[in-house]
């Protein structure tokens, strides 16, 4: 089934930051079904401190095929404040996802998570895209706006096997915390 998630504020009312319990947007299998080709878009989605921000992923994802996410702030707010997640995006179990594309619109912006803020972990992400998203500064590209780790490709838990034929292209990560790109187990990156 096709999924689509487009433009909205979750984990924030108004201009003010409440967040949620667990993931901000959870896509996941489940019994009745993958959804497969989910396409999120255009939103904004945040927390700020351990009481009010989404603990868990920004966006998380899990058995989709074929997700894309474009144009979306994760883990800012307006493009400059920092409204951390504790993950931007995780992608388990989601072969081909394509996180950003070609034109300014659909340019992620992926900041100011607490962990990491693109995480793709298991051997079943095969063929991921991550082009045209920024990691760890504002949309404008000049002031940090850290995450822990910028990009993390590696095993999901203690369950050896990371991704393969990862491309990633034309993305800015800077002004992270720790690792720029960190690659654990990943091959054909």
């Amino acid at each position: 089934t096709d999924v689509t998630i487009r433009n909205n504020d979750v984990g924030v009312v108004g201009g003010t930051v409440i967040g949620n319990r667990g993931a901000g947007v959870l896509v996941a299998a489940s019994s009745a079904g993958r959804p497969d080709r989910a396409v999120i878009t255009g939103n904004t989605v945040v927390g700020t401190t351990a009481s009010s921000r989404n603990n868990g992923d920004g966006i998380s994802l899990s058995g989709s095929t074929g997700a894309r996410l474009l144009g979306n702030d994760i883990g800012v707010l307006g493009g400059v404040t920092a409204a951390a997640n504790i993950n931007g995006i995780t992608g388990s179990d989601v072969p081909g996802i394509v996180i950003g594309s070609t034109g300014s619109v659909n340019a992620n912006l992926v900041s100011a998570n607490s962990t990491v803020g693109i995480q793709l972990i298991g051997d079943k992400n095969i063929g991921a895209r991550i082009e045209n998203t920024i990691v760890g500064t504002n949309r404008a590209v000049n002031a940090a706006l850290p995450n822990g780790t910028g990009v993390a490709l590696g095993p999901n838990g203690s369950t050896p096997g990371g991704p393969s034929n990862v491309t990633i292209t034309d993305v800015v990560i800077s002004g992270n915390s720790k690792n720029g790109l960190e690659i654990k187990e990943a091959t054909n990156v």
